[in-house]
């Protein structure tokens, strides 16, 4: 016997010893370091928990605010200046360079075909109008907590 199914053995010989109030069950010298811990294990565990410890806990939830919001004034005005530093790349690079990236897209668009063209618009549509209904309640919450 390995001494993995050993210690095995004297947990659950302790087990046992626990469970029927250390009658008819062989106690050997191995298990009885086991019986405290089974007999610790039985025990229900005394959790000294304030009566009103949920209604506290859901306040602090309540009262934290998202990781996702910015807090500062500072933070919004960079975060603003570097979007109108993307938007503006974007529109050179859009000058520079849209030519030579959109007439490919564009004779593809016209190998798709009417039927293909519908299709992909509406793929558009659906995801545009998706994308708008996630907002709508948060900016409609916006407006009604500054109303409030």
């Amino acid at each position: 016997m390995s001494p993995e199914e050993r210690e095995w053995l004297a947990q659950e010989q302790a087990a046992a010893f626990e469970r029927n109030n250390g009658a008819d069950v062989h106690d050997g010298a191995l298990s009885a370091g086991y019986v405290a811990i089974a007999r610790a294990l039985r025990q229900p565990i005394e959790v000294q928990l304030p009566a009103d410890f949920a209604a506290r806990l859901a306040a602090m939830a309540t009262q934290q605010r998202s990781a996702v919001e910015v807090e500062s004034g500072l933070e919004k005005r960079l975060l603003l200046i570097l979007g109108i530093i993307f938007g503006v790349a974007a529109l050179v690079v859009g000058l520079i360079f849209g030519a030579s990236w959109f007439a490919p897209v564009l004779g593809q668009l016209d190998q798709l075909g009417q039927s293909s063209l519908s299709l992909l618009l509406g793929l558009l549509a659906c995801l545009g109008g998706s994308a708008v209904a996630q907002r709508l309640p948060l900016l409609l919450g916006r407006k009604h907590q500054a109303l409030a």
